[in-house]
């Protein structure tokens, strides 16, 4: 190896070790306001009418659960609208059941029909907002893979009347239910993604764990600038920015969400997660694909440099060396940061996420090159498949539909979940009450 070339690598991990020690900045932030935030009182004043929305599709990993806990919000007024496809899909059953059960709490279910264009989740949401009547106050959005505490709701709407916040968002907190190398490494990563949220930052709206006013959704025409996109947050987010309001971030709404995870299921997850942020958040992709290819050149080139050093009896080879133990030291502390948030956002939780915070703390290397290699590989590609439903992306934004696996409206989307057949659930929205169930097919 030239010295030369032993300069650069060396500048490159000295580079890596001052962005970790930046991040790892942002991170003690959040978390000190985290703690802040979750030790202040709720408020005492009045509280708007909420309609919460909940598109659903399959029977994912822990349906019911997450499901469940929407009724369970200590919120004194609001209705919940879950949203489909059809009425053939095999979350019906689940969510009928759930309607029945809890009669007290105004819940319908809305079929929004096949989109034709555009993702079949934000169709979804367009026809469910569509058919709301004009006496809510304040939109809130949930993912079925979410699951909220019961104070979700009353945290997510405590800041949509702040000047200049145009909308309040939360976050996931991956849960592993089990062990497995492959859910650990996203784990990490997301709980790294999670880590950055500060009010000083950019931040993203997060579609699993939202809110907005309805006035805002409608000065902003939110439903019309969803129409034939492929995501409802990024385009949210767009809007919101766009118009001079701010996105707030909540960290009472941090959700947690249960994950199982192949090698697999767990790249093509990241995958599409950069190409949605490529097509539709191009600065903020552009800014993560320079960080993480900072962070893999710096480290690993770091070590090669060393190595080559102590091989060739260099005397620079100490350098390399110490700026690689450096970041490896900092991302140490930047786990155990993120270990005090799974104890501060998840202290039921925190057994179940020791072995994923263990993971989180030794494994920084290989989950930085697991990250960096899922956002170069979603440079070369404008189609992807979501949930059974393949789509290309058109250079100005729309989506397309090109192929659709109708198996996955009557099967679990996790091959880990309990299948309910379709003729279950058709047969159990005809079985209950209307007045419980309230089924609405969208215009």
């Amino acid at each position: 190896m030239t010295v030369h070339l032993a300069t650069l690598l060396t500048a490159a991990a000295l580079a890596a070790l001052l962005q970790t020690f930046l991040l790892g900045c942002q991170s003690w932030e959040h978390r000190r306001r985290a703690r802040k935030r979750l030790n202040e009182p709720p408020s005492l004043g009045p509280l708007p009418r909420v309609v919460l929305f909940a598109p659903c599709k399959g029977v994912e990993l822990g349906l019911r659960e997450n499901l469940h806990c929407l009724f369970q919000q200590d919120y004194p007024e609001y209705e919940i609208v879950f949203v489909v496809e059809d009425a053939q899909d095999a979350a019906c059953e689940t969510i009928a059941s759930l309607i029945a059960a809890y009669p007290d709490i105004h819940a319908r279910l809305v079929d929004a029909g096949l989109a034709q264009s555009g993702c079949q989740k934000v169709h979804n949401l367009r026809a469910a907002t569509a058919s709301v009547a004009t006496d809510a106050e304040v939109y809130a959005f949930v993912d079925s893979d979410a699951r909220p505490h019961a104070g979700w709701l009353r945290q997510i709407v405590a800041q949509v009347d702040e000047p200049r916040v145009g909308v309040v968002t939360g976050y996931r907190w991956f849960v592993p239910q089990e062990f497995s190398p492959a859910a650990a490494i996203l784990y990490s990563i997301n709980a790294t993604a999670a880590s950055l949220y500060t009010p000083k930052t950019f931040q993203p709206i997060w579609g699993g764990s939202w809110a907005m006013r309805r006035d805002v959704f409608e000065r902003l025409d939110i439903a019309a600038e969803w129409e034939e996109r492929l995501t409802d947050d990024l385009v949210a987010t767009n809007a919101v920015t766009n118009a001079g309001l701010r996105v707030a971030f909540e960290p009472g709404c941090m959700i947690a969400s249960p994950l199982e995870a192949t090698w697999p299921t767990m790249f093509e997850f990241l995958r599409r997660q950069y190409l949605i942020g490529r097509l539709y958040a191009r600065r903020w992709w552009t800014l993560a694909l320079c960080a993480t290819t900072l962070t893999v050149v710096g480290f690993w080139g770091g070590l090669v440099a060393a190595i080559a050093g102590w091989t060739l009896g260099a005397a620079w080879a100490w350098a390399p060396a110490a700026a690689c133990a450096g970041w490896y030291a900092i991302n140490l502390a930047r786990a155990a940061i993120r270990r005090d948030l799974s104890r501060i956002y998840l202290p039921e939780r925190t057994s179940q996420l020791a072995a994923a915070n263990r993971f989180d703390a030794w494994a920084a290397p290989l989950a930085a090159t697991v990250n960096w290699a899922a956002i170069v590989s979603s440079i070369i590609t404008r189609r992807m498949t979501w949930r059974g439903i393949e789509y290309e992306v058109l250079r100005d934004g729309r989506a397309r539909i090109v192929g659709r696996d109708f198996r996955l409206r009557l099967a679990d989307i996790d091959d880990q979940s309990p299948v309910a057949r379709p003729a279950d659930a058709a047969s159990a929205i005809a079985a209950a009450p209307k007045s419980e169930i309230r089924l609405s097919r969208a215009a």
